[in-house]
């Protein structure tokens, strides 16, 4: 089975992990984790749009890669079974009902052998 592309950061989330994180530390060292997550989410609020255009563009470049890879995945995942060669009755890549399946699985194996 093949998983599926994490989803990339938020521009917020890369301005916490690249910068906001360290200059948030070295201004009060003594914050706890979840204090300087809060710290940063009002210094983000407070940056102007110009600022926070640079962490923007990175969050949508990596939107853009992450949107061509689960394109990619989905191509991949749907070709996967028919890449197999197993096709059941009526062309689908699935029985409908447990019992077809095992009708499918026994034509199928048949079929393997005979050939």
């Amino acid at each position: 089975q093949h998983k599926h592309p994490k989803r990339p950061m938020s521009s917020y989330l890369i301005w916490l992990n690249t910068s906001g994180r360290k200059s948030i530390m070295d201004m009060n060292p003594d914050l706890k984790t979840t204090e300087v997550a809060v710290k940063g989410g009002q210094m983000w609020r407070e940056m102007s749009d110009d600022e926070k255009s640079v962490w923007k563009a990175m969050a949508s470049v990596a939107m853009g890669q992450y949107q061509q890879q689960v394109k990619d995945w989905k191509t991949k995942s749907k070709n996967s079974v028919k890449s197999q060669g197993i096709v059941y009755k009526n062309g689908r890549s699935r029985p409908q009902s447990a019992v077809s399946r095992r009708v499918c699985y026994a034509e199928q194996k048949n079929k393997n052998k005979s050939r």
